[in-house]
């Protein structure tokens, strides 16, 4: 049975990796660092027996809770231009909106999950992963809040899609 779970968890891990790797290629270094600290994260935590893992994990549930917002908002530009493909997508500032709110709301709560992670590993004395839930989780939440403060103010634009530029040559 160990052995099955072990199968399993390699399986999940080295798929996982893979499809980080595959968003790396967004072209902006602060993007694969953090998917670089998600995969150091998600190993620490999955192979831990602090008390504080739970929390963990509860945490990047919802920081992925987080990130689903941020692919819609990434693609919100191509299912505009498209308008006859996707009609019930809405022609307004609705997912940009809706990123700023929700990426800012999983951030905060991910945040509560972090301070009972590390607090659960201290109090248990499982320090080593105490002080790396601590100093990851805090730098992640912090560059994450960044990026969506950033797209607020109009420094960070929507991911570029050549699709929509060779359509608008065409036309």
């Amino acid at each position: 049975m160990y052995l099955l779970f072990v199968s399993i968890f390699f399986l999940f891990v080295s798929c996982y990796i893979s499809y980080l790797y595959t968003r790396f290629c967004y072209d902006n270094p602060l993007f694969a660092a953090h998917h670089v600290a998600c995969m150091a994260g998600i190993l620490s935590t999955l192979e831990t027996t602090s008390p504080g893992a739970i929390a963990g994990v509860h945490g990047m549930l919802v920081l992925e809770f987080g990130s689903f917002f941020f692919n819609l908002w990434s693609v919100d530009t191509l299912m505009c231009y498209f308008p006859t493909h996707f009609r019930c997508w809405p022609r307004c500032q609705f997912f940009s909106m809706l990123y700023y709110v929700m990426l800012t709301i999983s951030n905060i709560i991910a945040g509560y999950f972090l301070y009972h992670s590390v607090r659960s590993s201290f109090k248990e004395n499982y320090v080593v992963y105490g002080w790396w839930a601590c100093i990851s989780g805090v730098i992640l939440l912090y560059l994450r809040q960044i990026e969506v403060n950033k797209s607020m103010k109009g420094i960070n634009k929507k991911p570029y899609y050549p699709v929509v530029e060779t359509e608008q040559k065409k036309q």
